[in-house]
């Protein structure tokens, strides 16, 4: 029994980190916080979200959540600091599976979307609600900026810290989904069950993508690239909340081309 435990120690050595989603877990402090942050998300989207308890639903979650982020990112860092630069490594192999994938989903709900209105004719105003969330807030360029915050901010919290923590103490396969659960719950501060399932679904592909290449690379370049597409390059419905900063940044390159 020790030869075969020693065995399968050297083999877990000598497999490649990004085929196992193998990294130091975060300490006790890191895990207790990641939780923390989640409970913390979840309020954030209630006072500044479309639901009932919104306090000032003018402020907007992209700037509420956008702000958090900026917290909740450099405190996480600070007490897991070795797990989250694990994971940090930027390849050539990273980057096309991330943007691929992300083109892939953005295709995928771009045909399910009209399946799924024809079945449920509610989703249409769910989905129209929150585009006009999408809308709320600081000007168009600064929300898409505040896009890629969250972005970032959901990737280490969820895919990078609370995930390895679960990993460590239930396996790959709970981990994933408990995760999953868990970003699918602090959504529910928009008020939106619809935004739940859907952010669950979401959160099992990129926790699973996170495990299998090892890298929070990968799903967080997919996380952003099936956001923009569906918020500024083909929206599922219009107009696109972000259409203004896409054709604003279009006409900035344009110009440095022409001159």
């Amino acid at each position: 029994m020790e030869d075969a435990q020693a065995g399968g120690a050297r083999a877990a050595t000598r497999t490649p980190a990004g085929l196992t989603g193998a990294a130091p877990p975060p300490g006790a402090v890191a895990f207790l916080g990641s939780w923390v942050a989640v409970g913390g998300w979840l309020v954030v989207g209630a006072l500044f979200g479309g639901s009932p308890l919104s306090v000032a639903p003018e402020v907007g979650l992209y700037l509420s959540l956008g702000v958090y982020g900026l917290i909740v990112v450099p405190l996480l860092a600070a007490t897991a600091g070795p797990t989250l630069r694990a994971f940090l490594t930027v390849t050539p192999a990273a980057v096309v599976v991330g943007v691929l994938a992300g083109g892939l989903m953005a295709a995928a709900t771009l045909v399910v979307y009209p399946v799924a209105v024809a079945l449920f004719p509610g989703v249409r105003e769910v989905v129209s609600d929150l585009y006009a969330s999408a809308a709320i807030g600081p000007p168009a360029p600064v929300r898409l900026a505040l896009l890629v915050v969250i972005i970032a901010a959901e990737e280490v919290l969820w895919r990078g810290v609370l995930l390895t923590g679960l990993r460590v103490r239930f396996g790959r396969r709970a981990a994933v989904v408990i995760a999953a659960v868990t970003y699918g719950l602090a959504q529910l501060g928009t008020g939106s069950f619809a935004l739940f399932a859907l952010a669950v679904a979401c959160g099992v592909i990129w926790g699973a993508q996170r495990l299998w290449h090892g890298s929070l690379v990968v799903p967080f370049l997919t996380h952003l690239v099936w956001d923009v597409a569906l918020l500024v390059v083909m929206p599922v419905e219009s107009p696109a909340p972000f259409a203004a900063a896409a054709a604003a940044a279009v006409g900035a390159g344009s110009a440095v081309v022409c001159a």
